[in-house]
Formats: C-alpha cells, sequence, structure tokens
C-alpha cells in the first residue's frame, strides 16, 4: 500500500494502489500536531515518521516508529 498525509493536524493514512482500504494510522486531534515524512521499513513491517509538535514558541520534533499492522 501506499502512505499519505492531508492539510493541517496531518495524519497518517494507508491505502491500497488503487485508492481502496484507506486506514487512518495515527490520530490527534487540533492543528498543533503534524505526522509528516511517513516511510517503510525495508521489509515494510513498520512505518517511521516524524512527528511536529506546535505547541509553544519553539516547535518540537521527534521520529516516531509503528507497526504496519
Amino acid at each position: 500500500g501506499s502512505l499519505s498525509t492531508n492539510g493541517p493536524g496531518t495524519k497518517l493514512y494507508s491505502a491500497n494502489s488503487d485508492g481502496s482500504g484507506l486506514t487512518v494510522l495515527t490520530s490527534h486531534t487540533g492543528t498543533t500536531i503534524q505526522d509528516l515524512y511517513p516511510a517503510w521499513s525495508p521489509d515494510a513491517s513498520q512505518i517511521a515518521f516524524i512527528k511536529f509538535t506546535y505547541n509553544s514558541s519553539v516547535p518540537d520534533s521527534s521520529l516516531h516508529v509503528m507497526n504496519a499492522d
């Protein structure tokens, strides 16, 4: 499948190559958190992404890894 992100308060989504099977992979409320730059692991068992948080005058970012299932 493919990975994508979408708009303010960005969450990660996965879908089949034909666009079916859209699945939300990350969930949060508001527009102060964005999950960006998703990438599959070489064996497609995990997804890495950067989480940006804008709750203060200095944005924070962190690397996250989640299982693909």
